[in-house]
């Protein structure tokens, strides 16, 4: 058996990317757009995802669909705005030691 194809939105796509989701609380980190796609390991790709903010998310480290079909999502839910800038350099400070 071949490996799944999975779809993909083409390069300059709206999108919307969760970090979670659990009884009813969503952890948004934003809405950007799907650039491609970045080489994640040998012969494996991951989807590139830059926020509004600026901040790139890469596939494995998120959920994530068109902007469109997230705000149908999110309806109902108590949505958590996530700081992704803090957050990510809170990230690097704790994973690798970089200082914010």
């Amino acid at each position: 058996m071949g490996a799944m194809k999975i779809e993909r939105p083409e390069v300059g796509t709206r999108v919307g990317v969760i970090e979670s989701e659990e009884d009813g609380e969503v952890r948004f980190m934003g809405y950007g757009v799907y650039e491609g796609e970045d080489l994640f390991a040998e012969e494996l790709t991951t989807p590139r995802l830059r926020l509004d903010c600026g901040v790139v998310v890469h596939g494995y480290e998120c959920w994530w669909t068109t902007e469109e079909k997230m705000k149908t999502f999110l309806e109902g839910k108590t949505v958590v705005q996530m700081d992704m800038r803090d957050d990510r350099l809170r990230f690097n400070y704790e994973t690798q030691g970089k200082k914010p």
